[in-house]
């Protein structure tokens, strides 16, 4: 609006004075069709305001909103507690992850579960992958424990320890081992066999002090299709049994007389009164012909 002079707005409109004292008016404001262009323009913005307010009110409703937090999902102290099924997108970082008390956790995948640790420069140190396919584990040891905190398997790059009291393999086609193992005892499970086999080399029982091989309640039986050698470097070879049979054993018969020919690669089997075994020279006059040493006093 303008004025000049002595005029005064009156009714939206503005008086000029002029040099012959007559004033002209201008009319100022909004008329026509640009006063109805801003009402519908007012008009619009109201009802985009209201349908923005009935959609946040209807979003709130949905989401149950609350004091606490987003529905099932609770803000607390202690982190967030969420009450139901729970879906990530995206990377879920977290320090502790718990179930509800008397209820198991769940996690599932449509596609990999990754689990990682990372050092403070953002590196993997420690990752579970599980697919539909395999299991991997990578770290620099593997540790599984009891409830008691014993170590019940361990393994790294070097190593695998097992501390266990029994350990049970039931496959059909037995333990396969490509290396050699070491371990304090193999025993056969209950009511069955324990057969030690090498289907194309040998067979190696190795200990720095004594191998003791036992059978409770049933046989002991070695076979081999070439020879079985017994050797004690510096002991004795000792068969404690109230009977030994000898089987298959080539015998020799001498036609004629009963004193026959003496051979020099042939000798005699004595044994001694505690059971001690022994070759002699072989003479029909006087057999087992023993010197002094040979069987204890």
């Amino acid at each position: 609006m303008l004025s000049h002079g002595n005029g005064h707005l009156l009714n939206g409109t503005s008086p000029l004075m002029t040099s012959s004292s007559k004033p002209v008016v201008y009319k100022l404001g909004i008329y026509g069709w640009r006063k109805r262009c801003l009402f519908f323009l007012i008009f619009l913005i109201a009802i985009v305001s209201i349908i923005n307010l009935a959609l946040i009110v209807w979003i709130m409703r949905v989401q149950q909103f609350g004091l606490n937090g987003m529905g099932k999902l609770e803000i607390t102290n202690k982190g967030l507690r969420m009450d139901g099924v729970a879906e990530f997108t995206e990377v879920l970082r977290a320090n502790k992850i718990m179930s509800r008390d008397n209820s198991p956790l769940r996690i599932n995948s449509r596609r990999n579960l990754s689990l990682s640790a990372l050092d403070e420069h953002g590196n993997v140190v420690g990752q579970i992958n599980i697919d539909n396919n395999q299991i991997i584990l990578k770290n620099k040891q593997l540790h599984i424990q009891d409830r008691k905190g014993r170590t019940l398997l361990y393994a790294d790059e070097k190593k695998v320890k097992l501390d266990l009291q029994n350990m049970e393999i039931s496959v059909p086609g037995g333990l396969k081992l490509n290396e050699s193992v070491q371990t304090p005892l193999v025993q056969a499970p209950e009511n069955g066999n324990l057969k030690l086999e090498s289907l194309s080399k040998g067979l190696h029982m190795n200990a720095p002090h004594d191998i003791v091989v036992d059978s409770y309640g049933g046989n002991l039986k070695m076979s081999s299709l070439s020879d079985i050698m017994f050797t004690s470097k510096s002991g004795k070879i000792l068969l404690d049994t109230s009977k030994i049979e000898l089987k298959n054993i080539p015998l020799s018969s001498i036609p004629g007389k009963l004193d026959g020919k003496v051979y020099a690669d042939v000798s005699e089997v004595c044994v001694c009164k505690d059971g001690t075994i022994f070759l002699a020279p072989a003479d029909s006059k006087l057999p087992c012909k023993v010197t002094a040493g040979v069987c204890p006093p």
